[in-house]
């Protein structure tokens, strides 16, 4: 690593502070993709997005990218949060999608996942996605999920100086970036980022009211190394409209939910392969609505104003240890973590308030044994350990994963079978249909049994996959009259995924992805198949994408829904190594994917047609 940083050093002297080490750092960075050093094998199925794919698609939020993977569609509810389905399946709990930012797990005690915060996050800053399906790798060392989102930063360590971005769309959404990085010769470094949005909605008109979804908010990141202590610091805030809702005719009036979540992760890597994390954070969650019409609000009735707020504060402490011998890698870990919960609600004239708290302890380990340089096998197993302050009972509940990895010549299998669960949300541990707020202490965890198999064929510049798993799911937390209970029938989904690439230079690239789902309930909430094809392509200074998600048609709720073709365009013009301008195409056909409402008349898309329009400079 010293090596590496008095190369990069010496280099710099060499060239100056020119456009020539604009290129040169570019070129530095290609060669050496933080992807190619953080993917995990044997965690999953993965998909990988490289920085140059987030720089040449223009990925302005998370959700450009994340509405591109396959078999997870990505859709909104009618309050305006974003979601992931399945073929054939309705909202997957929000417990089951994990974000990391770096190795930090950005979670929640009211939500019980991060991304009903972070889902529409800002990715300027951001160096390379990895995205694995059907995963529950100890290697996450943290709460378990079924789909875990690893986001990773920009590095000091890997760039100097700074860079401006900033775009404008059609509707008159603004949004900015900038962020600096500078590397001292004593082990210090640092990287400062700051983005502020303000992104306007297509509005929809529904009984003579507006239904508007418009959102505005920025977002802090900064990341200090020294010494081999890493310290991250983040804050973000938005401030997003409720879109329909939740009145009983979907008639909003006013309302908003303001959101703001802060974390520290501080990290440091000892010589002896042992790694220490301490994690902070804090979450405020304030949620308004007025629809003149009525909003039910359990057992206070049909209501016009209601108001919930939510505030977390987390403590995580996590210790692993990695063991190297000469056919097994071994790791332990441990972790606590403390979750604490406040709610407060005001529903008209009835105000409710009430507060939890949560010890988590976790003991896990992995081993990988490799019989030879072509075959591998892994078993993992963890424990954790949940303890509640008062009236939710304490209980603990298990991990187990089997999995067998093996290359032979240009063909590669994997499967893997794990028995897992989904922790439940605090906010359905607690009956709103009840004022005040009432525990349900019988509502159980959901265990799911997944299988999945994949065979990859890789040769020069193509490669060919098919990705098949199967998933059991037992005491499904479901809503019901009486409020939340544990389903009693048992939920059996198979997935099918065929991918095609090819590489006709490192410029030139062409993704194709097939796929379908479906469950045996013989019910159909969302398509049932899927198609996304992707195209990246280079020519002089000019760089080109282009998307085309195809979702079939599909009937929920008395609605019916015509197929969909999403087809999203990006073109950036490099006038300099330093200065680029570009322009991206969304939903350009008017035709993305839509989204069907309980009690509404009507689907509506996810997305809107949208122009942006960006500059970007580096300095």
């Amino acid at each position: 690593m010293h090596l590496k940083k008095f190369f990069l050093f010496l280099l710099l002297i060499s060239y100056g502070f020119s456009e020539d080490l604009a290129k040169l750092l570019n070129e530095y960075r290609i060669e050496s993709e933080l992807s190619k050093i953080t993917k995990i094998e044997s965690a999953g199925f993965v998909d990988i997005y490289t920085r140059e794919d987030l720089e040449k698609m223009q990925a302005r939020s998370l959700l450009d990218i994340l509405k591109t993977l396959p078999v997870l569609m990505l859709t909104r509810t009618s309050n305006n949060l974003y979601l992931f389905s399945k073929p054939t399946s309705s909202y997957i709990p929000m417990p089951a999608i994990r974000l990391f930012i770096n190795d930090h797990d950005v979670t929640s005690t009211s939500f019980g996942s991060a991304m009903v915060v972070w889902s529409d996050m800002p990715v300027e800053y951001i160096d390379h996605i990895e995205v694995y399906k059907t995963a529950s790798s100890m290697e996450f060392s943290n709460e378990p999920g079924t789909a875990i989102i690893k986001v990773y930063t920009k590095k000091a360590e890997r760039e100097e100086g700074g860079k401006l971005r900033v775009l404008k769309d059609q509707k008159g959404s603004f949004e900015a970036d900038t962020y600096f990085a500078h590397t001292a010769l004593d082990g210090f470094s640092y990287f400062f980022y700051v983005n502020t949005n303000n992104i306007k909605r297509k509005k929809y008109d529904h009984k003579e009211y507006e239904i508007s979804s418009d959102k505005k908010g920025y977002n802090f990141y900064s990341d200090i190394l020294y010494n081999d202590w890493r310290i991250e610091l983040a804050h973000y805030f938005k401030e997003n409209e409720n879109f329909m809702g939740i009145g009983t005719n979907y008639t909003p009036s006013d309302g908003k939910v303001d959101v703001k979540q802060s974390y520290v992760h501080i990290t440091k890597n000892f010589k002896n392969s042992f790694k220490l994390q301490l994690e902070y954070d804090n979450l405020d969650y304030d949620r308004t609505y007025q629809d003149e019409n009525g909003i039910y609000a359990g057992s206070a009735g049909i209501v016009d104003y209601y108001s919930t707020h939510c505030k977390d504060d987390v403590f995580s402490v996590i210790a692993e240890k990695r063991l190297l011998f000469e056919k097994n890698r071994l790791l332990l870990g441990a972790f606590y973590k403390y979750k604490g919960f406040k709610a407060e609600g005001k529903f008209d004239q009835i105000s409710t308030n009430y507060a939890n708290s949560l010890n988590l302890y976790s003991l896990y380990a992995e081993n990988s044994f490799s019989f030879d340089e072509k075959t591998m096998i892994v078993g993992s197993i963890k424990e954790d350990f949940y303890i509640y302050d008062k009236e939710v009972r304490s209980h603990s509940h298990h991990i187990i994963r089997l999995g067998f990895i093996k290359n032979i010549g240009n063909f590669q299998f994997k499967a893997f079978s794990t028995r897992t669960y989904y922790p439940v949300e605090f906010y359905k541990l607690y009956n709103k249909d009840d004022i005040p707020y009432k525990i349900n202490p019988n509502l159980r965890f959901p265990i799911i049994d997944i299988h999945m198999a994949s065979i990859r064929y890789k040769k020069k510049g193509y490669e060919v996959e098919f990705r098949a798993s199967a998933h059991r799911l037992k005491d499904n937390v479901i809503f019901s009259d009486s409020g939340f209970i544990n389903s009693p029938d048992t939920v059996r989904k198979e997935f099918y995924l065929l991918k095609y690439a090819y590489l006709f230079d490192r410029n030139d690239r062409l993704y194709l992805e097939f796929f379908t789902g479906e469950n045996n309930k013989g019910v159909e909430l969302s398509p049932k198949y899927g198609i996304n094809f992707r195209i990246f392509n280079s020519y002089g200074k000019f760089d080109f994408y282009n998307e085309l998600i195809y979702k079939s048609s599909y009937e929920a709720y008395g609605i019916s829904v015509d197929k969909t073709f999403d087809w999203t365009a990006a073109a950036k013009y490099h006038y300099s190594p330093n200065l680029s301008i570009g322009i991206r195409g969304e939903n350009i056909f008017n035709s993305s994917f839509k989204q069907v409402y309980k009690n509404f008349p009507y689907a509506i898309p996810v997305f809107d047609k949208k122009f942006w329009i960006n500059m970007e400079y580096l300095f």
